[in-house]
C-alpha cells in the first residue's frame, strides 16, 4: 500500500570552496594496480565516465557471474593476514575531487578463528513456497505472477560508532538475505572532526570478524575505508560522497541491472517480510527498462528510541530506500542514462573531467525540475532520459512509500524499525551530537535530554512516562523486530539504558548544584562559557535613534551587553554603535584620496537632472524625488583583511544609515575561533578602525553570536547568525521605507547604484509591496585575489 513521502531537501545557493588535495591523515597510499580515475583531456562528461568504467573493467573484469568469488584482485583468501591488511595494501579508487576509498577483503575470503564464530538461531524462510509468497505479495498490494527465484538484495551503508547491540538487531533481522552488505568506514566524522577506525587497524580484528559473521553466511559482508581530502562542503555533503562507495563495491561484486539496491544507516532496516516481498513480488519500480523517473521504494518505519521499551507513538520514519540495479550509479547503462550536474564542486573548480557529487543541480533534478538536463541530452529516438541515481539521490529524492494494507495503528505494519539513539554510555551520546552530521558544539555542556526531543523521549521512558511512546508488549501488529521477540534481549538493553540516564542526571545533578540556572553564552575571552539567565533585550518599537544615548565605555563586559537570547539556537549580544563611541586621537582614521577619489566620494547633493540621467542609465524613473532613501547594511564579520574591509568601506562611504556586523566565535562548521573585534582588557583597534572605514554619517555596529544549535547543515548556521543583522536594524530605528541590503563584507553594489537604490523609482520599491518578489540583485564583476585580475565572461 502507497502513501507519498517527504523529500528532505537542504538546497540552497552555495559559495565556493576551496579544495585540498592534501590528506587528513599522514597516510602514505601505495596504489597496487589500483583503479585511479585520471584527470582526462576531454569535454564530455559521458565519455569520460564511460572511459572510467572502462579503466575499471580493464582492472577488475568485467562484472563477474555469481559463481566466481571476484571483485577485486584475488589475494590468497585463506590468509588470516586479510582481516589486517594496510590500507596501502588494499585496492583503491581514488576521486580527485574529493577523497579515496580502499577495499578491504569481504566476508566469504576470510577464514575465521573457531574462537570468533557467532552463531544464532535463525528463521528458516528460504525456501519459496507458492503459496506463501502470494499472501506475502497480497498484504502488501503486490502483484504475484508465481516467480520461483528470488531477486539479489544489495544494501550499502556507513560504519562509524554504531553500538554493536543495533548492528545485532538488525543483523538479525536480515540473516542471510542480502546477497552483499557494504559498509563504508571513514577516519572523519562529517564535520571533519578525526575518528580512530573500529574496523581496521591493530587490536581491531575481532571487530571485523565479528561483524562479518553476523549476516549469515550466505551474505558477502565487506568493509571499506574512505580518506577524505575535501575541503568545504556542508556536512551532509561528507555523507554523501563517502556512500560513493557503496556503489563501486556492489560492482565489484557482480550486482547486475535486475538486482535490487538498498540504502540505510546501521540503524535501519526494512522488515525481514518486506525483503523477502523485495525478492518475489511483482512490484512496479522493480520490473525492467525504468525511466528511472522516481523508481525509489521507501520504507514506512516506527521508531525505537533509545531503548526496544520506547516505541514513538504517532510518527513513521521513511528509510531505508529500496531500487532497481538498472537505475544505480555504476550499475545502470549511462548510454541510456547520461550523467547531470550536481551541486559540488562549485562552478569556479568545475573542470572538463569533474565528476558532479552531491545533490542534483538546478534544472538537472533538484525538486524534480530536469529541464536543462533533458535540453543538454535529446535523443533522436525520442527516449526522454533520466540520470541514473547516486546513494545520495536514493535515499534523499524520495519515492513511493509502501505499508501494509491493513495499515496497523500502531505502526508495526510498517516495513522497517529505526533502532534510534541505541548508546552504549552517556559519553556516547554528548560525541555524536558534537562530532557528526547536524554536529553541535554545545553538546558537552548540555544534559543528554537536552540535546534532542528524541533523547528527551527515551528518557521519559526510563521513567515511566509514555505520552509520545509506548513499551514493547503493547505493540499490536503483525511485524516485530526478531531480535527483541527474545525478552532477555528487551531487559537487557532496557537495563543499560536505564543505567546511562540515570548516571547523566546523578552528575548533572551536582553540577546544577554549583552553576544554578545557566545558559550558554560567550565569555569575556570569546570563548563559550556559562552565564546567568538576563532579560531579554527590548525591540525599538519604531522610528529613530538619532537622539544617541551617552558615549559608551571603550572597553565593556559581556554582562553589560544588550542581550538576545534564542532557546532554540543561540544568542546575540549587541555592543554599541559607531556614533556611540570616542574614537582617541591617535586611532583616527584618515584615508589618503586622491582627487578622482574625493570627487566620486561628494555626492550627498540631489541634483534632478544628475539624478534623472542616473536612473535613466539603469532602466529606472525619477519621479523628481529630493530626499535619499535610507539604507541598512547587514553582514558577516570573520576572518576578511583589514583591506577588503577599506575598500569596500570606501566604495559605500557615508552612504548607509547602518552598518551591521555580526562577528561568531566559531565558524560554519563549528571550529573555534578567536575574535577580532572585541578585545575585554583594552581597547579594540580593529574595532576603531571598522568604526571609522564606512564614514562619519554611517552607524557602524559589531556584534556578537554564540551559537548553542543542534544540529543543521553549514549554511543553516550562516543563515541564523544573519539574523542578528535584523535585530540590529530595528534596534537602530529602521522604518518600511528603508532598504536593507544583504551581502558578504568582501562585495558590494557599486556606490553609483547605491545612489539609484536612493532615489530612483524603482518597482519593488512600491509602497504596498506583497513581497512575492521584492529583491534587487546585483550583477557582479569579480576580482581574483588582486585589482590586476578581472575574471572575464563571470557574474556574481
Amino acid at each position: 500500500m502507497a502513501s507519498s513521502s517527504p523529500s528532505r531537501s537542504l538546497r540552497s545557493t552555495r559559495r565556493g570552496f576551496a579544495l585540498s588535495s592534501r590528506l587528513l591523515l599522514p597516510l602514505l597510499f601505495l596504489v597496487l594496480g589500483s583503479f585511479v580515475y585520471n584527470l582526462r583531456e576531454t569535454v564530455d562528461l559521458n565519455a569520460y565516465m564511460q572511459s572510467v568504467r572502462d579503466t575499471y573493467d580493464a582492472s577488475f573484469g568485467a562484472p563477474p557471474s555469481e559463481n566466481i568469488k571476484v571483485g577485486m584482485k584475488k589475494k590468497k583468501t585463506e590468509l588470516l593476514v586479510n582481516a589486517k591488511m594496510e590500507l596501502d595494501e588494499m585496492e583503491k579508487v581514488h576521486r580527485p575531487d574529493h577523497g579515496s576509498f580502499f577495499f578491504g577483503s569481504r566476508s566469504d575470503e576470510i577464514t575465521i578463528p573457531d574462537e570468533e564464530e557467532h552463531q544464532r538461531n535463525l528463521i528458516n524462510d528460504e525456501v519459496i513456497d507458492i503459496a506463501a509468497e502470494a499472501a506475502r505479495c497480497a498484504s502488501y498490494d503486490f502483484p504475484y505472477n508465481n516467480r520461483t527465484t528470488r531477486r539479489r538484495l544489495f544494501l550499502g551503508t556507513l560504519l562509524a560508532d554504531d553500538s554493536f547491540e543495533v548492528l545485532s538487531a538488525i543483523s538479525t533481522e536480515i540473516y542471510n538475505i542480502f546477497h552483499t552488505i557494504s559498509f563504508i568506514e571513514s577516519n572523519v566524522t562529517h564535520n571533519l572532526s578525526s575518528r580512530s577506525m573500529r574496523f581496521h587497524g591493530n587490536g581491531n580484528e575481532r571487530n571485523l570478524y565479528k561483524l562479518y559473521q553476523m549476516y549469515g553466511p550466505k551474505t558477502k559482508v565487506s568493509v571499506d575505508y574512505y580518506s577524505s581530502h575535501m575541503k568545504g562542503g556542508h556536512d551532509l555533503l561528507r555523507d554523501f560522497v563517502q556512500r560513493e562507495g557503496n556503489n563501486f563495491r556492489w560492482k565489484m561484486n557482480g550486482m547486475r541491472e535486475d538486482d535490487v539496491g538498498v540504502v540505510g544507516d546501521t540503524d535501519e532496516t526494512f522488515t525481514r517480510d518486506f525483503l523477502r516481498a523485495l525478492q518475489i513480488c511483482d512490484i512496479p519500480q522493480l520490473r525492467p527498462n525504468q525511466t528511472c523517473n522516481g523508481p525509489g521504494i521507501r520504507a514506512s518505519t516506527f521508531v525505537f528510541e533509545s531503548s526496544p521499551e520506547c516505541l514513538t507513538k504517532q510518527r513513521r520514519w521513511y528509510h531505508p530506500d529500496a531500487m532497481i540495479g538498472e537505475c544505480i550509479d555504476q550499475i545502470g547503462d549511462i548510454t541510456k542514462h547520461p550523467y547531470g550536474k550536481r551541486e559540488w564542486p562549485p562552478a569556479h573548480m568545475v573542470k572538463d573531467h569533474t565528476v558532479y557529487h552531491g545533490y542534483r543541480g538546478q534544472g538537472h533534478g533538484s525538486g524534480g525540475n530536469f529541464n536543462e538536463y533533458h535540453e543538454e541530452h535529446k535523443f533522436e529516438n525520442g527516449h526522454v532520459p533520466y540520470p541514473l541515481y547516486y546513494a545520495t539521490d536514493q535515499r534523499m529524492e524520495g519515492g513511493q512509500q509502501f505499508q501494509k494494507k491493513d495499515g496497523s495503528p500502531t505502526g508495526y505494519h510498517c516495513e522497517r524499525f529505526l533502532l534510534h539513539n541505541f548508546f552504549e554510555s552517556e559519553k556516547d551520546i554528548h560525541q555524536k551530537y558534537l562530532t557528526y552530521g547536524h554536529a553541535w558544539n554545545e553538546a558537552w555542556n548540555k544534559p543528554i535530554w537536552e540535546l534532542h526531543e528524541d533523547i528527551a523521549l527515551g528518557v521519559d521512558c526510563v521513567n515511566g512516562k509514555y505520552d509520545k511512546a509506548m513499551p514493547f508488549d503493547q505493540i499490536a501488529g503483525s511485524a516485530m523486530p526478531i531480535y527483541y521477540m527474545k525478552e532477555l534481549n528487551r531487559v537487557t538493553r532496557h537495563r543499560k539504558w536505564y543505567k546511562i540516564v540515570h548516571d547523566e542526571a546523578e552528575w548533572w545533578k551536582k553540577k546544577q548544584a554549583q552553576h544554578p540556572q545557566n545558559i550558554v553564552v560567550v565569555g569575556e575571552n570569546g570563548n563559550v562559557e556559562k552565564a546567568l539567565v538576563v532579560d531579554d533585550v527590548k525591540k525599538d518599537e519604531e522610528g529613530d535613534d538619532d537622539d544617541d544615548s551617552e558615549p559608551h565605555p571603550h572597553v565593556y563586559k559581556w554582562e553589560d551587553l544588550e542581550k538576545r537570547y534564542l532557546e532554540d539556537h543561540g544568542t546575540f549580544f549587541f555592543g554599541p554603535h559607531s556614533h556611540q563611541i570616542e574614537i582617541p586621537e591617535d586611532a583616527k582614521y584618515k584615508p589618503e584620496l586622491t582627487e578622482e577619489q574625493q570627487k566620486l566620494l561628494n555626492d550627498e547633493e540631489v541634483v534632478p537632472e544628475k539624478e534623472k540621467q542616473r536612473c535613466a542609465n539603469y532602466n529606472f524613473g525619477y519621479d523628481g524625488r529630493t530626499t535619499r532613501r535610507r539604507l541598512f547594511l547587514g553582514t558577516l564579520l570573520a576572518d576578511d583583511s583589514m583591506e577588503i574591509l577599506q575598500a569596500v568601506g570606501l566604495e559605500m562611504f557615508n552612504i548607509f544609515h547602518t552598518v551591521s556586523f555580526i562577528e561568531s566565535n566559531v565558524t560554519h562548521n563549528l571550529s573555534p575561533r578567536e575574535m577580532r573585534f572585541y578585545d575585554s582588557d583594552k581597547p579594540s583597534q580593529n574595532l576603531y578602525q571598522i568604526y571609522q572605514y564606512f564614514g562619519p554619517k554611517t552607524k557602524v555596529s559589531v556584534d556578537y553570536y554564540s551559537n548553542h544549535m543542534q544540529g543543521g547543515y553549514d549554511l543553516l548556521r550562516d543563515f541564523i547568525q544573519r539574523e542578528g543583522n535584523n535585530y540590529r536594524w530595528a534596534f537602530n530605528g529602521m522604518k518600511e521605507d528603508d532598504v536593507a541590503v544583504v551581502g558578504d563584507t568582501d562585495e558590494t553594489f557599486t556606490r553609483d547604484f547605491l545612489r539609484a537604490l536612493q532615489i530612483c523609482d524603482i518597482p519593488q520599491f512600491n509602497s504596498g509591496n506583497d513581497c512575492r518578489s521584492p529583491k534587487i540583485r546585483a550583477s557582479t564583476g569579480v576580482f581574483e585575489s588582486t585589482p590586476e585580475c578581472y575574471t572575464k565572461n563571470r557574474r556574481w
